[in-house]
């Protein structure tokens, strides 16, 4: 018989396959990626407060989300406080990123295309937003160069 903890993480697993991706889960919610992958895979169970972000955002049930319990889907109303209920954006790190990414990508030689430029663009940004005490992209040089050297 499955765990609570399994069950929920196929709940999880249904609602990422809905939103497209684990990732697009994570950005939809303001949760840090490896977290709710992590959550999706049941290696952890969400917080409380991670489980009212997925249920506002991909708008179900929060009973059902937690327990499995009752409908999936309910009619929330879309409440005016959400944009201040989500995670605040930190311009400051992402232009951080994009400048260090574009002064290795010209002081190299290289570039890469647009679609690429937005991976590692997200993949840093959400990096350096994951970590508990918020660095500058800078800080992670060493970090960058190698991801940028994988991708280009």
């Amino acid at each position: 018989m499955n765990s609570d903890r399994e069950r929920l993480a196929e709940r999880l697993r249904l609602l990422a396959d809905t939103a497209g991706a684990v990732t697009a889960l994570a950005r939809s919610c303001g949760i840090p990626q490896r977290t709710m992958a992590s959550y999706c895979k049941g290696e952890t169970e969400p917080r409380t407060t991670d489980l009212v972000k997925i249920a506002r955002a991909m708008r179900v049930s929060l009973e059902w989300l937690a327990a499995g319990e009752g409908p999936m889907q309910e009619n929330l109303p879309i409440s005016a406080n959400s944009a201040a209920e989500s995670p605040a954006f930190n311009r400051d790190a992402l232009a951080d990123v994009i400048e260090v990414v574009e002064e290795w990508l010209r002081r190299n030689g290289r570039t890469l295309p647009p679609s690429k430029k937005a991976e590692v663009f997200t993949e840093l940004y959400e990096m350096a937003i994951e970590d508990s005490e918020p660095r500058s992209a800078r800080t992670n040089l060493r970090v960058v160069e190698r991801i940028l050297r994988l991708v280009s």
